[in-house]
């Protein structure tokens, strides 16, 4: 099995993925980060100094024209995952409209989501 973890608002700020990370590498899944970042960001190296050997870190480019839900998916066709834990459900859509399964989650410690409306997706 191959499934895929967002960063922001999922796995860089809630413990409880990165342990759910650590075990499904432990059980022998791949698990893939795949993230959306500003150049500038200094992504990978935070990633890094968190210490998850993730089987793939995919960090896409911001340009401010790209489609997040779009690029996600384009990455997840690459690596031949199917499954997406996301926080945005616009990338969760996506996913979902790509045929692919989609999970989208609340992360209460992520202070980008006091900006956005949080609605639940029926398929």
């Amino acid at each position: 099995m191959k499934i895929a973890f967002d960063f922001g608002g999922v796995v860089c700020e809630t413990p409880e993925f990165r342990e759910l990370v650590k075990v499904l590498l432990a059980a022998g899944t791949e698990v893939h980060l795949i993230t959306i970042a500003w150049a500038h960001e200094g992504r990978a190296e935070f990633v890094e100094k968190m210490g998850i050997p993730f089987t793939g870190v995919h960090i896409i480019i911001e340009d401010g024209k790209i489609s997040h839900g779009a690029e996600k998916v384009r990455v997840m066709k690459e690596v031949g995952c199917n499954i997406l834990v996301d926080d945005s459900v616009n990338v969760i859509n996506a996913v979902r409209d790509a045929g692919m399964i989609g999970m989208q989650v609340y992360c209460p410690y992520f202070k980008g989501h006091g900006k956005k409306k949080i609605v639940e997706v029926e398929r």
